[in-house]
């Protein structure tokens, strides 16, 4: 199996019938949905694994990204806190709004 085919999420949502909207909730504090593609992950070294729950890599399989193994000391401990503040912040930057509007100003400097 090819487990980058289980990265789709796009698909999977479609599957089930399910916009990107709908994976938000009824909680109102969450109000953005964003992308990561699973390449840009794995060149930040996130270990990324799925899980398929169907025959086929596509009939229903979620990926989980987890701290890189390199850097915890004891799986499943995490970085130290500056590490853990420098990955969230180098994965942040790759992310892809794909619903949703921010709707706070963004901060001088930015």
């Amino acid at each position: 199996m090819n487990p980058d085919l289980s990265m789709q999420w796009r698909e999977h949502l479609r599957r089930h019938n399910i916009a990107p909207a709908g994976i938000l909730g009824e909680d109102g504090r969450y109000t953005l949905a964003a992308e990561l593609l699973i390449d840009d992950a794995r060149a930040l070294r996130f270990s990324v694994t799925h899980s398929p729950l169907g025959p086929s890599p596509l009939d229903c399989s979620h990926t989980s990204v987890d701290w890189p193994m390199d850097q915890t000391q004891n799986p499943p401990a995490r970085p130290n806190r500056d590490e853990r503040l420098r990955l969230r912040y180098d994965m942040s930057a790759k992310f892809k709004l794909v619903y949703g509007n921010v709707r706070t100003q963004v901060p001088e400097g930015s």
